[in-house]
């Protein structure tokens, strides 16, 4: 709320020049006082918004950290599963060879 532009010679006749530098070092004084605090309740305002989106990102860092490391288990133990069954397929192939070959060298002796 500012003062009409006749307001500032009518304050200068009523205060003087004394009374005109100490009321304009009191509304100075003031201001920068509100600053300040502007600027403190800003802050504050601020880092608690910043502090409540880093929790929430953080919670959403987790949550997908956590889906990744279940997809990598499922991914292993598949792996290791298809592992086992290509293994069993390689060892039944080898007794068949190695069961054929005894057989071919005894009906051969």
């Amino acid at each position: 709320m500012g003062l009409s532009a006749n307001a500032w010679p009518r304050l200068r006749n009523k205060l003087g020049a004394d009374g005109m530098l100490d009321l304009s070092g009191v509304v100075d004084s003031s201001k920068v006082e509100w600053e300040k605090d502007v600027l403190e309740i800003s802050t504050e305002r601020f880092e608690r918004r910043l502090a409540e989106e880093v929790g929430g990102l953080r919670q959403e860092l987790y949550a997908a950290m956590n889906e990744l490391r279940l997809a990598v288990v499922r991914e292993m133990a598949s792996t290791r599963t298809e592992l086992l069954k290509w293994s069993f397929i390689f060892w039944v192939g080898q007794l068949a060879g190695v069961t054929a070959s005894v057989s071919y060298l005894l009906r051969s002796s």
